[in-house]
């Protein structure tokens, strides 16, 4: 993911080349002052959240090294008053600190204050600002490298318990805030700011992450109807810049001490009807972008696995026969690990210790560190290859085949039994494809693309498979998985996108993920928090006049839709048959 395609998804292009040019200003400058002393410089805040506008300051952390030396914070504060001068609008809107390293491994407040610039100032001060749980989090979870190392590798995790009671001050001193002062409530700035700011921190106190102001604004209005219409009051007033409105200077304050009372209520534990944690259907139900993830355009990049144990998504490139291997970064996708297997390959599934599990065209094998293949015998006939594979909650292998020329209903669901037998789950299929389980395991589900029928069974049981949904013609699930609620998510090849069923096969409407590339083959769900999306897309079947207007076709994409997904099991290491 570039820097650049992160701002046009959340700015009009002239905007966004504006905000580009200005951060690589101060990236160019720091990198001046700092030399081999440089760690980092990060966009943090709405950018980095992807909820960031013209309203929105550009957040920055700048990581040196060691402390400054007086005469770099001399050259530091010479760049800050210099900045604005470029004829750039956002020059004027950097807001952020510089910290060390060290600072961000030890606990907020331990190394004093920070060096610090306000949105719309020249002048470096010292400051508490962003030493914070907060900015933390946002600089593990979210922050966008513009030089150097991942801030993820910089700050350690943050408990969620310190983040929810760092949420509760914040909300407590805002009531005081407005209490003390309460025409600040008519303020054009304050009266947005202090309403969408009390959301936020509800969010913070609800859930234990952080999230931008308008999307807490969006969960909250929706899990709180009676706050609705000030929340969208708020957003719209920010928005447009517009004057405060008099008439809504009570029930702002009102608001911002029911959300103090709120977040007490929730981090003392004594809370009985607060809010639920946010889910993606608060966002509205709403269908948000994808991002390029940062890696070539393969011809049919399919089965994005997440290993939790060592940080990688690892999947294939069916078509060129190879097998993909990249950390999962704050930027997208990390440097990437190749090894060809010298033809097709359905699935790849991580062992853990450098191994993979693979399906190449007709046997499965185990490819080994040294990128050598440990086959096994072959178990389909000419003229079919595997295809999507999974394992199942109880360690087993579960695989598909398709038809490489004109299907006849013959292709198979195989599982892997732990003694090396093959069961053969389907028999007449006509494209076996994604594969996914319930929450519990009791259920599991299959693709049949070309039959256009979604199966579900009971599992691990031997029942017959029913039909779970069948979506309308001309609509083709490939990949699917499923999130920690039970919904299936579903990508949709020649559809751009990945839809959203519930337990009951009801589509929920409007919710789901927007690809920037005609055919989505495949989703799941990665981070140690198991809430970003990876999918996976292909450039074949595209004329050269799509593959021009899709440059992206054939990589992966992350998302962040507001859920989580379950964690992939390891397979039980069976004899390969």
């Amino acid at each position: 993911m570039t820097i650049r395609t992160t701002l046009r998804r959340q700015l009009p292009e002239g905007e966004a080349a504006d905000l580009e040019q200005t951060l690589l200003a101060l990236r160019d400058g720091v990198a001046d002052i700092l030399g081999d002393g440089l760690v980092g410089v990060h966009l943090t805040g709405s950018f980095a959240l992807g909820c960031g506008d013209r309203a929105s300051d550009a957040d920055v952390v700048i990581v040196s090294a060691e402390a400054l030396s007086a005469d770099r914070i001399s050259a530091a504060r010479a760049l800050h008053r210099s900045l604005p001068d470029l004829p750039l609008r956002w020059a004027g809107r950097l807001e952020g600190s510089w910290v060390t390293a060290s600072a961000l491994r030890d606990p907020v407040g331990a190394h004093g204050l920070w060096l610090y610039v306000d949105n719309g100032s020249r002048e470096l001060v010292e400051s508490s600002h962003d030493d914070s749980w907060n900015a933390r989090w946002l600089l593990r979870h979210r922050a966008i490298a513009l030089a150097g190392e991942s801030a993820a590798t910089l700050v350690p995790e943050i408990d969620p318990r310190a983040l929810r009671a760092e949420a509760l001050q914040q909300a407590d001193a805002r009531a005081v805030w407005i209490r003390d002062d309460p025409a600040v409530l008519v303020d054009d700035w304050a009266q947005p700011y202090a309403v969408l700011t009390a959301a936020r921190l509800l969010w913070t106190a609800t859930s234990g992450t952080v999230a931008g102001k308008a999307e807490s604004a969006v969960w909250l209005g929706r899990t709180e109807p009676r706050w609705r219409g000030l929340l969208e009051a708020a957003v719209d007033q920010r928005r447009r810049g517009a004057t405060a409105d008099p008439t809504l200077a009570g029930p702002a304050a009102d608001f911002v001490r029911w959300v103090a009372a709120e977040a007490r209520s929730l981090v003392e534990g004594s809370a009985s009807t607060a809010p639920r944690p946010p889910t993606a259907r608060d966002y509205g139900g709403r269908m948000i972008d994808a991002t390029p993830a940062g890696t070539p355009s393969y011809i049919l990049s399919e089965g994005p696995v997440w290993d939790a144990g060592t940080g990688r998504v690892t999947w294939v490139d069916i078509e060129a026969g190879a097998v993909l291997s990249a950390p999962l970064t704050a930027e997208g996708i990390g440097a990437i690990s190749r090894s060809d297997v010298g033809e097709q390959v359905g699935c790849a599934l991580p062992l853990g210790d450098g191994r993979v599990l693979v399906a190449l065209t007709r046997c499965l094998a185990i490819l080994e560190v040294d990128g050598s293949l440990t086959r096994g015998s072959e178990l389909l006939p000419e003229g079919h290859r595997f295809n999507d594979g999974s394992i199942d909650p109880q360690g087993r292998l579960v695989v598909g085949s398709l038809t490489l020329g004109e299907s006849v209903g013959d292709d198979v669901l195989l599982r892997l039994e732990h003694d090396g037998s093959v069961t053969v789950l389907d028999h007449d299929l006509r494209l076996s494809n994604g594969l996914g389980w319930s929450p519990d395991g009791s259920v599991m589900y299959s693709v049949d693309t070309e039959s256009g029928v979604v199966h579900r069974r009971s599992y691990p049981g031997e029942s017959a498979r029913e039909t779970f949904l069948e979506p309308e013609e001309g609509v083709f699930v490939d990949g699917i998985t499923v999130d920690s609620e039970g919904r299936l998510w579903c990508a949709i090849w020649g559809g751009s996108g990945v839809r959203v069923y519930d337990a009951e096969g009801r589509r929920v409407e409007g919710e789901g993920i927007a690809v920037d590339a005609p055919h989505v083959s495949s989703i799941a769900f990665a981070g140690e928090e198991l809430d970003v999306a990876i999918v996976s897309s292909a450039s074949r079947d595209l004329s050269a006049e799509e593959r021009a207007a899709h440059p992206f076709a054939g990589g992966l994409w992350t998302a962040r839709p507001g859920v989580r997904g379950l964690p992939a099991t390891r397979w039980v290491e069976a004899r390969l048959p």
